[in-house]
């Protein structure tokens, strides 16, 4: 589960690629420390805003049942804490961010996968890399292999890795044989 955000009043001419460099440091360092929970220590993108001074954000992620109301009310309140902490940090430290505001939030937290349809077929990691084609598709795509670590780890989050260390059971190389 995730919360996608923005932040606004930015001066973005301010945000040099040292500054950049520095802001990504610190952040890496916080996330480290435990201190933020994040998995991308990035300051933001372009991608689902066109004002000038705003910047997407899609840097956290919550671990737990998205067909369980106590975690979805969990998942709220810890990535609003996360959101709110990250923004201190990027306005306290990042020069650029000085005015800058959270402009918008989720209307609540956003799910990635729950349950799964067991169909006649099931669509394999070999037949999105070789671009298979079936009679019966229904849909084309371009958007890489999204596992995400069902453990909630935030390192390595878009491929569930073979060199994985983790020593609790994980579904994930059972599953996806990765």
């Amino acid at each position: 589960m995730g919360s996608m955000f923005k932040i606004a009043g930015i001066d973005e001419d301010k945000l040099t690629e040292e500054v950049i460099k520095n802001a990504q440091n610190l952040l890496q360092e916080l996330r480290e420390k435990g201190e933020l929970i994040i998995y991308n220590a990035g300051l933001g993108g372009k991608g689902s805003s066109i004002r000038k001074g705003e910047r997407s954000f899609n840097v956290m992620r919550f671990s737990g049942d998205g067909t369980n109301v106590f975690d979805l009310i969990k998942g709220e309140i810890f990535l609003r804490d996360q959101i709110y902490k990250y923004w201190r940090v990027l306005k306290e430290n990042v020069p650029g961010f000085e005015n800058s505001y959270i402009s918008c939030l989720p209307a609540n937290i956003g799910i990635r996968e729950t349950r799964q349809i067991k169909g006649l077929y099931t669509l394999t990691e070999q037949d999105i890399l070789k671009g298979n084609r079936t009679e019966d598709s229904i849909a084309r795509g371009t958007y890489w292999i999204d596992i995400h670590c069902p453990l909630g780890r935030t390192k390595n989050v878009h491929l569930c890795i073979k060199e994985c260390k983790t020593n609790e059971y994980c579904i994930a190389p059972d599953k996806y044989k990765c």
